[in-house]
């Protein structure tokens, strides 16, 4: 078989191109498409010079499209596979991030494309019969198979030759297999032996260290041209260039929006985008390179396919109250790399930043609540402590490492003195630590015993375990768990929050304070993760994973305390007051407010939360270790 597929390799191309087979062949069903019916390319036009150059007759050997949502890049797939199989049959690779998520295609996707089509349900088997060929993971035809694989296993992605191959959603893959390199470079060896090979790479870019980004980049780099209606000059869409009104209180409208021509000023209404992709073009940015390479966002979804641009407009004005959410719009809509400001925070800009706290020693002004959060390791504590004020401003007190650990028993001494200091206020007040989150994932039942003793002692300590989810609530109150309070925490959403206060640059709401003399290994452990999307259970997920072998200790205490301090919801306007009173004459903002619920003073704070004592402290520890 694969001699025979490898002498097709040489005949001559068939009679019609991709598009064209498409048009005569491709039925849209109702459950893979809003527009069920015969396939138009000409519903598409951006779609057709893609396929031209998957096409047999054209001498380009790697296609490269970055896309938006609901563009048609895997229909442009689609259309490869179908028009492989009945017009120029060899071995084909389509390649997944995963094996799940490439048998949910097959069962979705490519048994509609078959079946809906006359000539390719000819040439594949029954899938019920056995004996067919026709498998989830395996399509035989005449000529040659489809095989569908993930990027978990090597052996799936170098055990043959292959004349085509399809990679979906690359940003998605691991970036190596099993130690044996890039999934990328593995498949594409595969094709070495055929001369007419053709390689289809689409997707979504996701990350600074988008595959498909870099690909696009080395490649010629075209973006699709629409002429203005009144002048006749022609641009691409870029977002610059779309405007929309706001009424008279300042109130966007996203039903306003139109795209501003670069050369007469000329605002295009979404009423001539069909017209505009009809009599569009591809033009290359970077003429001569080898590999095409094509660029579309969702502005281009032709009317009643994709977004609207008054969507893409509502979608962006939702994104800009959330950078997460910022980010995601940017790779889906505009198809652009957009790296979430906290996506990987650096350690040296934070070290840097280091300043001088007012009183030496002392708790500044704006710290009012103080909260600690603490790692449980198999030989030693970790604790950071943190005091937050108005917009959960905040300033590092002390980071502590307690050799011992859990199961030695003056360890826990240790670590119950430290959370039982006195810390001075600027005001000359005496704080406590309100909260103490210890984390219950390693020696948990020990974990319990530590939280239940430590109350005893006079610390107000809380269980923790962070929930597998990237969806949990931030701080989810259960049942206690050992006869100690519990809580699971939300930590996906709770990094996200650290290291995306960690880029406000300015004091204020949100600001991390670090003083002078701060551990550079502090910034190394605060800075140990970074956020990327990766395929888990057939979809992308964003998930934090740890830089190479850094520790993150450090990271685990932060999102420990950041817990505490939101589990509590103080009233810092209130509590400001309490320790830095008006001059006399001045009138407090809140003199004549109704008392509410949560206003709590220190003194109601402290009883809530049952009161702690200990031994005093006037000296900061940037990295205590006993």
């Amino acid at each position: 078989m694969l001699a025979g597929a490898a002498a097709g390799a040489l005949a001559p191309a068939p009679d019609i191109n991709i598009p064209q087979w498409a048009d005569l062949h491709r039925y849209l069903t109702k459950d893979t498409s809003s527009e069920e019916g015969p396939w138009k390319t000409s519903r598409t036009p951006p779609l057709r010079e893609i396929m031209e150059e998957l096409s047999p007759q054209s001498e380009t050997e790697e296609v490269v499209f970055m896309k938006g949502s609901q563009v048609g890049g895997t229909e442009v797939g689609n259309n490869f596979i179908g028009y492989v199989i009945d017009q120029d049959p060899g071995p084909m690779l389509l390649v997944w991030p995963t094996v799940t998520a490439g048998e949910d295609s097959s069962v979705q996707r490519l048994d509609s494309l078959i079946q809906s089509s006359q000539v390719l349900a000819a040439k594949i088997g029954d899938p019920t019969k056995r004996g067919s060929g026709n498998t989830r993971l395996r399509k035989k035809f005449p000529g040659g198979y489809l095989f569908i694989r993930g990027t978990k296993r090597e052996a799936g992605l170098r055990s043959m030759p292959i004349r085509y191959v399809i990679f979906e959603e690359p940003d998605a893959y691991d970036r190596d297999v099993e130690g044996k390199g890039n999934p990328i470079d593995l498949a594409r060896k595969r094709t070495a032996t055929f001369q007419r090979r053709k390689i289809y790479c689409v997707s979504t870019p996701l990350g600074q260290d988008s595959i498909i980004a870099e690909l696009y980049k080395n490649s010629d780099q075209r973006h699709y041209h629409v002429p203005c209606p009144s002048c006749g000059a022609s641009q691409w869409y870029q977002w610059k260039d779309f405007l929309y009104e706001k009424d008279a209180h300042g109130k966007p409208l996203p039903q306003t929006v139109k795209c501003q021509c670069q050369a007469c000023g000329f605002l295009t209404g979404e009423e001539y985008k069909e017209w505009q992709l009809a009599n569009g073009a591809w033009v290359k940015d970077n003429p001569g390179h080898p590999r095409a390479g094509f660029h579309l966002s969702a502005l281009y979804s032709p009317p009643g396919l994709g977004y609207s641009w008054q969507e893409i407009v509502q979608q962006h004005l939702e994104a800009l109250q959330d950078k997460a959410q910022r980010k995601t719009w940017s790779n889906h809509c505009l198809a652009e790399v957009s790296q979430a400001d906290y996506e990987q925070v650096q350690a040296d800009p934070l070290l840097r930043r280091c300043e001088t706290y007012p009183a030496k020693g002392r708790v500044p002004a704006g710290g009012l609540v103080l909260v600690c959060g603490v790692d449980v390791q198999h030989d030693r504590f970790e604790a950071v402590v943190r005091a937050f004020g108005i917009g959960y401003e905040s300033w590092l007190l002390a980071w502590k490492t307690i050799d011992g650990g859990v199961k030695v028993k003056k360890s826990n001494e240790e670590l119950a003195d430290f959370l039982r200091t006195d810390w001075i206020h600027e005001s000359g007040a005496k704080l406590e630590l309100a909260r103490v989150f210890v984390d219950s994932s390693d020696q948990t039942h020990l974990v319990y015993q530590l939280v239940r003793w430590l109350r005893k002692n006079g610390v107000t300590a809380v269980a923790t375990k962070g929930a597998s989810t990237t969806d949990a609530e931030l701080v989810a109150k259960t049942k206690a768990r050992g006869g100690a309070p519990f809580r699971l925490l939300g930590q996906h959403a709770l990094k996200e929050a650290i290291y995306a206060r960690l880029t406000i640059a300015e004091p204020g709401a949100g600001y991390y304070h670090f003083p002078k003399g701060t551990d550079p290994e502090y910034f190394k452990q605060l800075t140990a993760e970074r956020l990327v999307t990766k395929w888990v259970r057939g979809r992308m997920q964003p998930r934090f994973e740890q830089v190479e072998s850094q520790p993150n200790h450090v990271l685990d205490c932060e999102m420990q305390l950041l817990a505490a301090i939101l589990s509590m919801e103080p009233n810092f306007t209130r509590l400001h007051e309490q320790l830095n009173p008006p001059r006399e004459g001045e009138k407090s903002p809140h003199q004549d407010a109704a008392p509410k619920a949560s206003d709590l003073s220190l003194e109601e704070l402290e009883r809530r939360l049952g009161g702690q004592s200990g031994s005093g402290r006037d000296s900061f520890v940037n990295r205590g270790r006993s």
